[in-house]
Formats: structure tokens, sequence, C-alpha cells
């Protein structure tokens, strides 16, 4: 995983930034995309792939409620006020779905 200095969003504040960023090892198998991080202040993900792709928290991601869908060159981010701590799962369609992923 890389680290970079960048600002971090929504403050004055800098920080490093990690790189979670991959592609799914099996189709409609939920896997760990970060670990729980009680001092994550940002994530992004973006789904760089033609197929959905499913996050979920805390929880195996599903293809369907309670997972959140992140259309094809989607993105989803937390940053600010309130960024979700917990471990971050993700489930595509497809094995080798391409995704880019960045916590701080």
């Amino acid at each position: 995983m890389e680290n970079e200095a960048v600002p971090q969003a929504g403050n004055q504040s800098r920080g490093l930034i990690t790189d979670r960023s991959g592609t799914t090892a099996q189709a409609n198998v939920s896997q760990q995309l970060a670990a729980a991080n009680v001092n994550r202040a940002y994530l992004i993900i973006q789904n760089l792939s033609s197929a959905v792709l499913w996050v979920n928290f805390e929880q195996p991601a599903t293809a369907g409620r309670p997972s959140l869908k992140v259309p094809p060159d989607g993105a989803l981010s937390f940053e600010g006020g309130w960024v979700p701590t917990g471990q971050v799962n993700v489930l595509g369609g497809a094995a080798a779905q391409d995704f880019t992923a960045k916590e701080a």
C-alpha cells in the first residue's frame, strides 16, 4: 500500500493517504477492502469497472440491501463531518472487477 502526503478534504490539516485500490477476487463474494480504523478521517471508493460494486461496513457486502450500490464509473466518499470507522467490505458481480479506494 502506498502512502502519499495530501491535504485532507474539509479542513486545513494534512496527513497521509493510504491506497486500498484493487480488484475483486471472486464474483459475488464479499471481501475486506479495509480493516476497522478508529482514526479514519476520509474514505473514497471509485468503481472503475462496467459492473455495479456493492459496499458495506462492519458486515459482509451483499448485492442489495443493506449494502450501498456504486454504479459503473461512480464513487462513494466520506469526509469531514462523519466517516465510518468500521471494517469496509466490497462485492462485485465479476472476478477482477477494478476499483480505486483511498483512506486517511
